[in-house]
């Protein structure tokens, strides 16, 4: 078994009444790169992305953004 990432960025967007594009337009990151990111198309993750995503939607762990699971 190996491990398996989780981005939870709907979950997040849902919570806070957003939609993806908008989360771009507060954060200055291209809609197209947060699309990729949230459904897992993107091989890298920008730290500072990371950083201003969680700025913005409040959250103070990495762990409310992204998570590592075991893959079933």
């Amino acid at each position: 078994m190996g491990k398996k990432l989780i981005v939870k960025l709907p979950q997040l967007l849902e919570r806070e009444g957003i939609s993806l594009r908008e989360l771009g337009r507060r954060t200055d990151i291209r809609h197209a790169a947060l699309s990729e990111f949230s459904n897992l198309k993107r091989s890298t993750i920008n730290i500072n992305h990371l950083l201003a995503i969680a700025e913005e939607l409040r959250v103070e762990s990495i762990s409310e953004i992204i998570e590592i699971v075991e893959d079933e």
